[in-house]
This record gives structure tokens, sequence and C-alpha cells, in this order.
């Protein structure tokens, strides 16, 4: 069973990557959750003033 075992390394893989790389991409949905909720709030700013 190659492909469990190569799917099993992956998966590891990408664990650790993650694990590695948490502060920044905790940083980055940070970011947009943040450009998110503005572009929302002048939205509805723009509704409220016609």
């Amino acid at each position: 069973m190659p492909a469990k075992k190569k799917a099993l390394q992956t998966s590891a893989h990408l664990k650790k990557w993650s694990t590695a790389n948490k502060p920044m991409l905790n940083a980055r949905l940070q970011r947009a959750g943040d450009m998110i909720q503005e572009e929302f709030l002048e939205a509805f700013r723009r509704l409220a003033d016609q």
C-alpha cells in the first residue's frame, strides 16, 4: 500500500508545516477578517446615508 504510506507522509508533512507557520497563517486570517469587517461597515454606512 504505497499510496496509503504516501498519503500519511503528506499528512504528517502538512501538519508539521501548518504548526510551524501557525503564527503567520493566523496573522493573515486576522488581517483578512479585519478587511472584510471594514468592507461590511463601510457598506452599511453607505446604506444608512442614503
